[in-house]
């Protein structure tokens, strides 16, 4: 069983320490970050998609798009995760 995570992203130092603790495991497959606006930004490793809201329609069928395991995380908040 693998799991799609899809993360609120603002910037490096506020999504890393998330990051590093879903890259420990094991059951993660892919780790999408959720960017609000068209802003460039790349982080090796991972897929940025760039949206209007969080809570938008548009957002919810982006991920939709994006959920090709049987399980997917999407996580609302921009504090960090911890598992």
């Amino acid at each position: 069983m693998k799991i799609n995570c899809f993360i609120p992203f603002q910037n490096l130092t506020q999504v890393k320490d998330t990051l590093v603790s879903l890259k420990e495991l094991s059951l993660i497959n892919k780790v999408y970050l959720l960017q609000e606006g068209t802003t460039p930004e790349t982080i090796e490793g991972y897929e940025i998609l760039n949206i209007d809201s969080i809570r938008s329609t548009s957002t919810v069928k982006k991920i939709a798009e994006k959920s090709d395991t049987a399980y997917s995380l999407i996580y609302t908040k921009s504090a960090e995760l911890r598992l």
